[in-house]
């Protein structure tokens, strides 16, 4: 969340305040105000937070120095309760902005020294737990200056050298930071190739490729930018990393190199797939207007690459294995091709939550459908038994007794029950639940 760049509107009051309006700013940023923590009450924090962001707007121009001084307090305190009042339904996000975007307008106000100003917005940010929480240096770019800037890129090129010391060059919440400030500096207008140079130095994941890339991309070196990109995707050929692929696609796209941008996306598609990356291989032959025919080999290469995987898996334990489908009847879900995915699902295994998800849409159109559905999941889930397992069985008997009842089929119904006492009677269990279902009236349950 970091603070919006100055902009022509006043921050503070150009008026003198009232002597009423005085004491009501110097009382809402009085000590009990900033006495932010765990303690108090999620509604408390909130309206604390609130009445200060609005005290500290009427403090006068000439308060500046002060205003920096308790926006940063505000901020370090309130980061430590940010995550107690999210659990609570009530972030933070507009206090917090309102207070940064007063810092910064105080920062302008006051006029610190440069150097001064770097390392006290370095230190916060590093001392903020909020992952998200940067104070952006290119929004401070004004009253950081090229003086400024200097100190703050070789406080960044400290702090990362004594990571790498400590052994802590993982993409943790600290390196992560690290990182957000090297793209935040390039936009600042810090020396592009200082940053460069101190990025590359790490290029043992994939992912700092893409880092490389995002920073020459906010500098504004869009080939630089792709290179990295593509350099990273080579390196790690292999397993190519997913954000780093989209990355690209979006700069070929953006380059009009569209047949490299579907060919990436068919190639992220074939290593990963997924319904996600049939999605983003949708979006980007849609983009080239040739989705119809990128969608049929897609279809048709999920199709053999189910029989190969079951073939394989027959072979290996010298016994028939039904192709697993789950791919397909995803993907027919999501394009709501409901004879596609009842094909899928007729077809070989697939995983039970998508097929309760298949019957569920089948039950307005196509109840019979969804009544072999449900019993066969049901069945499955007898066979299964377990506790956890009887309890789904009986939360789809009742479903299958509600489309059943709602077509005048009841006694259907208490035969399909009846049958099922029967069959898994050894399963106690499971049959001391289907006596919760309701029993018909004047008549008497099976014994099991």
């Amino acid at each position: 969340m970091p603070p919006q760049a100055a902009t022509s509107r006043a921050a503070f009051p150009s008026e003198p305040l009232s002597a009423r309006q005085a004491d009501s700013a110097a009382a809402a940023i009085s000590p009990p105000l900033l006495d932010i923590h765990e303690r108090l009450a999620p509604a408390e924090l909130a309206v604390r937070l609130e009445t200060f962001a609005a005290a500290l707007g009427m403090m006068p121009p000439e308060a500046a120095p002060q205003a920096m001084a308790l926006a940063e307090q505000a901020m370090a305190q309130a980061a430590h309760v940010a995550p107690q009042l999210h659990d609570a339904g009530m972030p933070l996000g507009a206090a917090l902005r309102r207070i940064g975007e007063l810092h910064l307008h105080a920062c302008l106000a006051a006029k610190p020294p440069p150097a001064a100003l770097a390392e006290r917005l370095f230190r916060l940010t590093l001392a903020l737990p909020l992952a998200d929480w940067h104070l952006d240096p290119a929004a401070y770019r004004r009253a950081l200056g090229k003086a400024g800037l200097r100190p703050y890129v070789a406080m960044v090129e400290a702090e990362w050298e004594r990571l790498a010391i400590t052994g802590a060059s993982h993409p943790g919440p600290r390196r992560q930071r690290l990182d957000a400030l090297l793209r935040q500096l390039a936009q600042a207008g810090a020396d592009v190739e200082r940053l460069i140079a101190l990025a590359s130095r790490d290029l043992s994941a994939s992912y700092r490729y893409l880092e490389l890339a995002q920073l020459c991309q906010a500098a504004g070196r869009r080939e630089e930018a792709l290179t990295w990109a593509e350099r990273g995707l080579d390196a790690f050929a292999d397993h190519p990393d997913s954000r780093l692929a989209d990355f690209l696609i979006d700069a070929y796209l953006a380059s009009r190199d569209r047949g490299r941008a579907l060919a990436l996306a068919w190639r992220m598609f074939e290593t990963y797939p997924t319904l996600q990356r049939y999605g983003e291989l949708k979006r980007v032959a849609t983009v080239l207007r040739s989705w119809r025919k990128t969608r049929q080999r897609a279809l048709e290469w999920i199709e053999t690459l189910a029989l190969d995987l079951a073939r394989r898996t027959s072979r290996r334990r010298q016994r028939y294995v039904s192709p697993n489908q789950s791919l397909r009847l995803e993907i027919a879900l999501w394009e709501a091709d409901l004879e596609g995915a009842w094909s899928a699902a007729m077809a070989g295994d697939c995983r039970r939550a998508l097929l309760v998800a298949l019957a569920g849409r089948l039950s307005p159109a196509m109840p019979e459908r969804a009544l072999e559905l449900y019993t066969r999941i049901i069945a499955d889930l007898a066979e299964e038994g377990g506790e956890a397992a009887y309890a789904e069985a009986l939360l789809l008997l009742r479903r299958l007794e509600a489309l059943m009842a709602a077509r005048d089929r009841e006694e259907e119904f208490e035969g399909y029950v009846t049958s099922l006492r029967i069959e898994y009677k050894r399963r106690r269990n499971f049959v001391r639940l289907l006596d919760t279902l309701p029993s018909p009236p004047n008549r008497e349950r099976p014994s099991a």
